[in-house]
């Protein structure tokens, strides 16, 4: 017991003035007694009783102290009898400090606190994530939400089970703080943009189902539906999530803010989609009745391959476009992958144009006032993207000044 005190003190853990109370209060805690210290124990309790009425002083005494730096030292026998009888209490306990030590564990006990974090009430919105570095720590880091094992002088058998693997303890905050903010504002980005991707291709087929009677005939070319997420979309938004750095390793590593603003899955809850959702609905009206209301007077020749023409154009520029108004991070790798994916379907609509007499430039791209309602069209369709954009970075911009690091 006073050796996994003692290395929570040397770990940062606990307090050093702490310490000068343990002993005592290790052994007034046992007595079922409440003394002023920010150590408390839960040790030698093998009756289900005595655990109900210890978790019971320990629930009362965390409510008159500050939890800021309060630590629970918790005994393999004494939390064996918690976790088979009073499982909830417990976990309402144990969450209350603000580092739980335990001691004289099994490796099956070390799996059932994290089952227990996971599946209790109190926790269950927990994202738990497990370290080892031992054979002994493989249970209790494929039960976590993510493992990360380390590479050690007890063997590999830890690292070939967890999710990541690191060579030593040290890199366990940049991995956490930096890595673990970039994939997950990596990933949200990408999920929403794919989402986003696929539902705007749709909705401009269910809007002309309105004017056809859903008769079946589509407004968009089949031919650029079969390509439009495979030539004209993927590769920038590929590289977009991969290299993407909403900010620098070293403000991630000064200031925690972001990583807990994060936790809460900010970039992918229901506000953040429904966000998405609006855009994708606004943009795919702007898609469909836009040009052909401001050309349908201009063209004589207006039809339906015209029509279906600017769509095509309108839906891969708003959406290259799009990648690079949410980008944080520009490279040089990501403009290109924009340009080539433009440049990928410029090369697709002259091919279609040739093969089938389609007139591309000689009537479209030729007039002034396609372009005027093109970029009309573009310019309202990103407008809303930009405006909150902006309000984000200036408030980034704000708070950045004053010395902190969130949006």
């Amino acid at each position: 017991m006073e050796t996994a005190v003692n290395i929570g003190a040397t770990c940062g853990l606990i307090p050093i003035a702490a310490l000068q109370q343990s002993d005592h209060f290790m052994q007034e805690s046992n007595k079922g007694m409440i003394v002023n210290s920010a150590i408390r124990y839960l040790t030698d309790a093998i009756n289900p009783q005595i655990v109900f009425e210890k978790l019971t002083n320990l629930k009362q005494g965390t409510e008159k102290m500050s939890t800021d730096e309060s630590t629970l030292v918790v005994d393999g026998a004494s939390f064996a009898a918690a976790f088979d009888s009073h499982r909830e209490l417990f976990a309402n306990v144990a969450l209350q400090f603000s580092q739980v030590i335990f001691c004289r564990m099994a490796p099956l006990q070390k799996a059932q606190v994290v089952r227990l974090i996971k599946l209790t009430k109190t926790g269950k919105n927990a994202r738990v994530c497990a370290v080892g570095d031992g054979g002994n720590d493989v249970a209790m880091i494929q039960d976590a939400h993510v493992g990360i094992g380390i590479l050690g002088r007890e063997g590999r058998q830890a690292a070939r089970a967890a999710d990541f693997a690191i060579p030593q303890f040290q890199h366990l905050q940049k991995a956490i703080l930096v890595h673990g903010v970039w994939y997950y504002y990596r990933l949200s980005a990408m999920v929403a943009h794919i989402v986003y991707r696929g539902v705007v291709v749709v909705l401009p087929n269910f809007f002309y189902g309105f004017e056809t009677a859903f008769s079946g005939q589509n407004i968009l070319d089949p031919g650029f539906m079969a390509v439009y997420n495979i030539l004209f979309t993927s590769q920038p938004i590929v590289f977009y999530a991969v290299l993407e750095q909403q900010k620098s390793s070293d403000e991630l590593l000064q200031d925690f803010s972001t990583y807990k603003k994060y936790r809460g899955n900010t970039l992918l809850n229901l506000k953040v989609l429904s966000w998405y959702i609006f855009l994708i609905c606004w943009q795919s009206l702007l898609l469909n009745y836009f040009p052909r209301l401001v050309l349908s007077g201009l063209f004589a020749e207006f039809d339906y391959g015209m029509h279906s023409h600017l769509i095509n154009f309108l839906m891969v520029t708003i959406m290259l476009i799009k990648v690079i108004t949410n980008a944080v991070h520009v490279n040089w790798i990501l403009p290109t992958t924009l340009i080539c994916s433009f440049a990928a379907y410029l090369a697709y609509s002259v091919l279609t144009s040739q093969l089938f007499k389609f007139p591309f430039a000689g009537t479209i791209f030729s007039s002034p006032a396609v372009w005027f309602a093109l970029i009309l069209t573009i310019v309202l369709s990103i407008v809303p993207d930009l405006v909150v954009g902006g309000f984000r970075r200036l408030d980034y911009l704000r708070q950045r000044n004053n010395g902190k690091y969130t949006l």
